[in-house]
Order: C-alpha cells, then sequence, then structure tokens
C-alpha cells in the first residue's frame, strides 16, 4: 500500500471556525484515524493543506478543533471508484457551520497492478495515477517492493530518476491493496536478492499530572511530527536517517511545581527538568544496519511531579 497526498481547501466558515481542524482518514468510512498531519491551519476561506493518507482511502474527516465556537461540526469526504465507462467526475460542495464537506464521485475506466522495486539503500519516491485518475507521489524505503495501482493508459515514474526499478503486471485492480504480485513473463537469469522489511518509528506523546506541552519530530532536520496533545503513530525510516525530538512541558505548580521532560525506548533517552516550566531537545539518533527491519519503540513525556525524574 502507498501512500497519497491530498489536497484540503476551505471553502467557506463562519464565525468562530478553525483556525485549527484536526484531520482523520478511513478506509471502510467507519474507524478513523490520524492524517499525516494530524491538524492542519486553515486561517482563511480559500486555505489550502496537504495531509498524506494510504491510497486506498475511502472518507476524510475535517473537524473544528477551535474551543471557542460552540457549534463546531465534523464532516466527512467520501471518495468512490468503479472501474465503467469513463465520465467526467462531479463534485458537490456543501457549508455546515465551521466546516466544508466535498463529496466527490468518479466513474473511470480499469487500472493495473505495477510492481516498484528500490535497490537503493535510502527513500525513492514513485509517481503515478491512481484508480480515479489523479497524480500521486509516494516513498518507497530502501531495498524494498511494493505493487501499486494504477489507471490505464498511464505509466509510473521515477519522480526522483534515483534508480527504481518499475515493471508492468497484467493483473487488473481497484486498489493497492490488491495488488500482491506480477504476470510477468520469466527470463533465464536468475538473481538472489536479500530483502529486508520497513524499519518503523513507533512514538507516542504522553501528558501527566496536568501538565501542558508540544512535541516535535525531526528526521533528517525535517519535522514530521507536531503534537500538544496525547497522540501516538508511526513513520517509516531508513538506513542513516537521524532522528532528534523537542519537548516542552509547562503549567506545572503546586505540589507537583516541577515541570519534566524525558524520553524513554529504543533511541537516546534524555530528560530535562525546570521550576514550573522546562523544555528538551534530544541528541540524535541514527539508524544503523541492526535496525533495519524492526520497530524503534519512542515514547515522550510531559509531566509535572515533585521533584525532577
Amino acid at each position: 500500500m502507498a501512500d497519497a497526498y491530498f489536497i484540503v481547501t476551505l471553502s467557506s466558515a463562519d464565525d468562530g471556525s478553525g483556525p485549527n481542524y484536526d484531520v482523520l482518514y478511513s478506509t471502510d468510512c467507519i474507524s478513523y484515524s490520524p492524517a499525516n498531519p494530524a491538524t492542519i491551519t486553515l486561517e482563511y476561506v480559500g486555505a489550502q493543506g496537504t495531509i498524506t493518507v494510504p491510497d486506498n482511502t475511502q472518507c476524510v474527516k475535517l473537524t473544528n478543533i477551535n474551543s471557542n465556537c460552540t457549534n463546531s461540526v465534523t464532516s466527512s469526504v467520501n471518495i468512490t471508484t468503479t472501474t465503467t465507462t469513463t465520465a467526467a467526475p462531479t463534485t458537490t460542495t456543501t457549508t455546515a457551520a465551521g466546516t466544508t464537506t466535498t463529496t466527490t464521485t468518479t466513474t473511470l475506466g480499469p487500472s493495473y497492478c505495477w510492481k516498484v522495486y528500490n535497490p537503493t539503500e535510502g527513500s525513492l519516491t514513485v509517481e503515478y495515477y491512481n484508480t480515479i485518475n489523479e497524480p500521486v507521489i509516494a516513498g518507497l524505503p530502501g531495498d524494498s517492493t511494493d505493487w501499486i495501482c494504477v489507471y490505464g493508459g498511464t505509466t509510473p515514474i521515477d519522480y526522483e530518476g534515483g534508480g527504481l526499478v518499475i515493471e508492468a503486471c497484467e493483473i487488473q485492480c481497484t486498489s493497492s491493496d490488491s495488488c500482491t504480485g506480477c504476470n510477468a513473463p520469466t527470463t533465464t537469469t536468475t538473481t538472489t536478492t536479500t530483502t529486508t522489511g520497513p524499519t518503523i518509528l513507533d512514538w507516542q506523546y504522553i501528558h501527566e499530572r496536568g501538565a501542558t506541552g508540544t512535541m516535535t519530530i525531526y528526521v533528517n532536520g525535517i519535522v514530521i511530527e507536531t503534537r500538544s496533545t496525547d497522540s501516538n503513530d508511526t513513520w517509516p525510516l531508513s538506513l542513516g536517517d537521524v532522528i532528534n525530538v523537542e519537548v516542552s512541558t509547562g503549567a506545572c505548580s503546586g505540589g507537583n511545581n516541577i515541570a519534566n521532560a524525558y524520553t524513554t525506548g529504543d533511541l537516546n533517552n534524555d530528560s530535562a527538568c525546570g521550576n514550573g516550566s522546562t523544555s528538551l531537545t534530544t541528541t540524535g539518533y541514527t539508524v544503523v544496519s541492526g535496525d533495519i527491519g524492526t520497530t524503534l519503540i519512542l515514547n515522550v513525556y510531559s509531566t509535572c511531579d515533585a521533584g525532577c525524574v
């Protein structure tokens, strides 16, 4: 399964709406998970934000989280695809108090599976058109293989020209999840490849005893997550990636007036404390060969205590 980039546009907003909204996605329109990022800022009508979700996503929810807005409304975006004759897409936009819902239904022709292999150690990117003929840019970790469902008549491309091996399959599909192999002809050449699974950063951020705080995770100096509430998620890593965390803690008073910010898990464990508030920047952790194919645990805490932990 590959990732897809989607653009969220605020087409209408009532007084008191925003500017911050939670964004969640679902592959079955029943169970929802946070998109990446989980919160976006849309400060005015026409403002846009880009989120990353799996390319088999069926519904997206945009939720007004402004505490001053008494009529926050959650709406969903439903994307349905069928494989019949080609027709032009239709779009309906509905505005509710504080949020906007856009429903797009598209009927297009058949799509086919493609095999994409990254033989390098670093991440590479493939660009293709999905089953509803929309462009998708998806990352592929080093030394890994993925199957993608590509709209018929189009061909995936190596976005960076970094050495992806792209192979057409003879299998019709409705989503990337339905692509698990290729019917490509065999050759007389035998190639032995050692393949390892992806490396995953499994993180969580926890507030305790009335503490407030914000956590930011960096990979190679680029922000991948910023959260100010209890949260958890995962992120794919590659050999040589460097991870570090910034965390601040505040609002500590009374018997638990010492603010603590600290990390535990498989990365470098660091801590900081101070009277009322504190902040911490951890030392960088570099992904080594022994980490490949494993899950690295990162626990981040903002707590108020009677002393330094």
